[in-house]
């Protein structure tokens, strides 16, 4: 179940309602006069206010409680990589009027396209498909959307963020020379909806990669439960308008480019048909994780 689904069957149609309602007035009045800066420390009702939206939204790690701590801080940097804003996991200004935006349109199941939106961005944001969402605005699901056009939204899905996100299975032989060597590409795990992004620094049979920053670093470590692991996770690698199957471990090892990202070393992206470099065989793990990427079972 989504967190929208999860937040709406915690508490009564009614009590839904007046929510809703509640968060509508403060965010208009919030908009309206100004939200101050809040930051890592922050407490109170603009807090909340935020959490309520974030965790509306599927974004939230945790319960809303008024207290900006690291949880709420790693899922504001989460909105703010997948809405194309600054990454500092402080709420000012522009990604308060961003979020504001973004709940409204939640509330009322309609969206406005904006420039860069295509059906499958708009898709993600709101928990469905793009075969859903073109097919209730008669749109051809391969065709590219008009700039101001408002979009009916179907109602969200019962299945988490990750697990309706699509993505293509692209061949390594493909992906290769999409996700090419010194080039940047966003993460999505398939599990959590975490995102962050990575630099490939080489490989050959796969993609060997990096965590760009700390704080990437530190989303990885989310996504593991708080550590390291060789664990195959099924993940989405967003790049140059691409979206591709792929599957992760999350180990480092090995030679490293970026030195004070917090991770000794790099990590594997496997994609459909790639080898590991130890043996040059398949890893039938990952190529599972892949497919699951790819919504296959």
């Amino acid at each position: 179940m989504s967190r929208v689904g999860q937040a709406t069957a915690q508490i009564p149609i009614r009590s839904a309602v007046i929510l809703v309602l509640v968060l509508i007035v403060v965010a208009s009045a919030a908009g309206a006069s100004g939200l101050g800066l809040l930051r890592l420390g922050s407490t109170g009702s603009e807090v909340r206010l935020v959490q309520e939206m974030l965790y509306a939204l599927g974004y939230l790690l945790g319960e809303p409680d008024g207290v900006y701590g690291p949880n709420t801080e790693l899922s504001v940097r989460n909105f703010q990589i997948q809405n194309g804003l600054l990454v500092d996991g402080k709420v000012g200004p522009e990604t308060f009027a961003r979020l504001n935006e973004e709940f409204t349109a939640w509330i009322s199941r309609s969206y406005i396209v904006r420039k860069g939106d295509s059906l499958w961005s708009i898709s993600r944001k709101f928990g469905t498909t793009v075969r859903a969402l073109a097919e209730m605005n008669g749109l051809d699901p391969n065709g590219t959307l008009q700039v101001g056009v408002s979009l009916r939204i179907p109602l969200p899905l019962p299945a988490s963020r990750g697990e309706t996100r699509e993505a293509s299975l692209v061949p390594w032989t493909t992906a290769r020379n999409i996700f090419t060597i010194g080039s940047v590409a966003t993460v999505i795990d398939v599990e959590t909806g975490l995102a962050f992004r990575v630099l490939r620094r080489g490989g050959s049979y796969h993609a060997d990669s990096e965590p760009m920053t700390k704080y990437d670093t530190e989303v990885i470590k989310r996504m593991y439960g708080g550590g390291f692991s060789w664990n195959r996770r099924a993940i989405i690698v967003q790049i140059n308008g691409y979206s591709m199957a792929a599957s992760m471990n999350g180990m480092p090892h090995g030679e490293e480019r970026i030195q004070d990202n917090g991770f000794a070393g790099h990590f594997c992206i496997h994609f459909l048909g790639s080898r590991l470099h130890l043996n040059g065989e398949i890893d039938d793990q990952h190529q599972a994780m892949v497919r699951r990427a790819a919504g296959q079972r």
